[in-house]
């Protein structure tokens, strides 16, 4: 059950990306989501209705597109942002489990490529009282 969880789209602009993002993500990820954070925050508190300024965006085939007023430039920063997030964005979840789910999470996780990621969780079942007697038994 999950209790509370961040939400990369409602998180991502307002958090650090250096200490929110794990060590295999690039420094020029990370450049080019900054860059498209501040053309958002840019859009959102400068870009007025009607403005003859009207922002343009490049797409990956590089088609130009032109945003008309504020909020089709909000949604085209917005999308730019959330569609080049990395993979390796660390957010925080608390959840509630019991041990019969935390045996199947084991059991299917415990060889899992994400060796980090699971591999630790994993080391964290085998720590809980009773483990071996109900979760990690086979």
């Amino acid at each position: 059950q999950i209790v509370t969880s961040q939400s990369k789209m409602h998180r991502l602009i307002n958090i650090d990306l250096d200490k929110s993002c794990n060590k295999y993500v690039s420094k020029e990820v990370l450049d080019i989501i900054q860059k498209a954070i501040n053309k958002f925050e840019y859009i959102n508190e400068w870009y007025m209705e009607g403005d003859e300024h009207k922002q343009s965006f490049t797409l990956r085939n590089d088609k130009i597109l032109i945003a008309n007023n504020k909020q089709e430039a909000l949604y085209y920063a917005w999308m730019n942002i959330i569609s080049n997030c990395p993979l390796g964005l660390e957010l925080i979840m608390r959840c509630t489990t019991n041990y019969l789910q935390l045996r199947t999470i084991y059991h299917q996780r415990k060889h899992h490529k994400l060796k980090e990621d699971w591999g630790a969780y994993c080391t964290w079942i085998e720590s809980l009282p009773y483990a071996k007697e109900f979760i990690t038994i086979e």
